[in-house]
């Protein structure tokens, strides 16, 4: 799927260098689509420049087992996918390039059950963001979970990895037993898949809904129910175009 909004900007008499030349009372045309499924992109007519930035796939976080009297489960969140920028001038590109975008991991069925891994995002051969690795299940006891790692990038001016998934972890006072659940991780976007907390009840993890971001680990305290994760976010490409009209 393809959004389009066009800038147009008039920059007639000025001498422009921009791309593969110098252009003189030209008028320029931004334009920039905002791709969230797999396509085959043409080349823009007029094309001078173009900005591609990826975000590969948020991954799903942790399940948790019920929990025994007195004790927890606390999964951890899945790591957000990776960021990559670069800027292409028109005639470094072919005529088509196939974008694939990379699809967000679920998050581990109730028990104890790992989320899955985000998907890659890519931009031809040229650039590649990895998806974010999966939130950890929780088994019932009284153990940490480690959050799952970010993506990585490769072949941009800019390569960011993706952040970290949240730690599920625990408190305990007395007879009161607080299981935590990790939060998703953040892409360059953000992040909105909230850690959970469990006081004698269980709570299932949060689904993202921020590109490329984790999905949140799940939660249960002291004879509660076994939860799902939440799910993460689908990639998305964005490209921003330069054309001479």
């Amino acid at each position: 799927m393809v959004f389009n909004n066009a800038i147009n900007q008039n920059v007639t008499g000025l001498v422009l260098s921009v791309g593969d030349g110098t252009y003189q009372g030209k008028n320029i045309s931004v334009t920039t689509q905002v791709i969230t499924s797999n396509e085959m992109w043409s080349k823009p007519t007029g094309l001078v420049s173009c900005i591609v930035e990826i975000v590969s796939g948020g991954a799903g976080g942790g399940g948790c087992a019920a929990s025994n009297n007195n004790e927890l489960s606390n999964a951890s969140g899945g790591g957000s996918g990776a960021y990559c920028r670069k800027t292409f001038q028109a005639s470094n590109l072919p005529s088509t390039v196939q974008i694939t975008i990379g699809s967000k991991g679920n998050g581990g069925s109730a028990g104890n059950n790992n989320g899955t891994n985000g998907g890659n995002t890519t931009f031809g051969t040229f650039l590649t963001a990895n998806g974010g690795t999966a939130g950890f299940g929780s088994p019932s006891g009284f153990s940490g979970v480690s959050g799952g790692i970010g993506g990585t990038a490769t072949g941009g001016d800019i390569n960011c990895s993706g952040g970290f998934g949240g730690d599920g972890f625990f408190s305990t006072h007395s007879t009161t037993y607080v299981a935590i659940s990790g939060s998703g991780g953040s892409s360059i976007f953000g992040g909105d898949a909230d850690s959970r907390l469990a006081v004698g009840s269980s709570a299932s993890g949060t689904s993202s809904t921020v590109y490329g971001s984790g999905g949140g680990g799940a939660c249960s305290s002291s004879g509660s129910g076994a939860q799902a994760g939440g799910n993460g976010s689908d990639g998305v490409c964005i490209i921003t175009n330069y054309i001479l009209s």
